[in-house]
């Protein structure tokens, strides 16, 4: 699976996570539950939900959670990268695609590991047109490359290539993001609601302005 970053140089940390750095785990996970809660209360119909889905369902719509997004689509990733790029106009860094193996047997140690999440679809139309799956970091380390780390440190046993990030130079970010788009691969398509037409609209309009200026 695979998740795009606009600045190559982030680790791979959720951002409740990178928020409460200086938080215990445990008190990140009660804040996380407490957000949980308040939706639910005044969604009842996201009741039936596991507390998985709803934390998802949060991540979607822009809430900060303990999950990382990722998709089971590399172009989706490319466009999460580059469209982040774009909008940011950050000139720093590339971007990046980064990917990781989901059959991984240091992805199912359970408590104290990193768990893959593959939520529930109902009420989240996003994640069914992402594809969207999610990491959860319930190690004591703050992000996934630090958890390898000291699976590999401790002797455990893991793949060859767990994680690989490819980066992107920022340069070709607006090129590709027209490819992209000619693939159907867009703010509209990835967000079917009027904040992706919304959005759509400024990098549309963006993009064009830059082809013009050179052209």
């Amino acid at each position: 699976m695979y998740r795009g970053q606009p600045l190559a140089s982030h680790r791979l940390c959720a951002s409740l996570d990178r928020r409460l750095n200086n938080v215990s785990l445990r008190s990140r996970r009660d804040l996380q539950k407490r957000m949980r809660d308040y939706v639910v209360d005044r969604r009842p119909q996201l009741s039936s939900l596991s507390d998985d889905s709803v934390y998802a369902l949060l991540q979607h719509h822009g809430a900060p959670t303990r999950l990382l997004d990722w998709s089971t689509r590399p172009y989706q990733a490319a466009f999460f990268a580059m469209s982040s790029s774009l909008e940011e106009q950050a000139d720093e860094d590339d971007c990046a695609v980064w990917a990781l193996d989901s059959g991984a047997a240091c992805f199912r140690i359970g408590e104290g590991g990193v768990k893959l999440l593959y939520p529930s679809e109902q009420e989240n139309t996003r994640a069914i047109v992402q594809r969207g799956v999610f990491t959860l970091n319930e190690s004591l380390q703050p992000d996934i490359e630090g958890y390898l780390g000291q699976l590999e440190s401790s002797g455990h046993e893991k793949p060859v290539v767990v994680l690989k990030k490819a980066r992107i130079p920022r340069n070709d970010s607006e090129l590709a993001l027209w490819d992209l788009s000619a693939m159907g691969i867009d703010f509209e398509s990835t967000y079917p609601d009027l904040s992706g037409l919304a959005r759509a609209s400024y990098s549309r309009a963006l993009l064009g302005s830059r082809r013009e200026l050179y052209s």
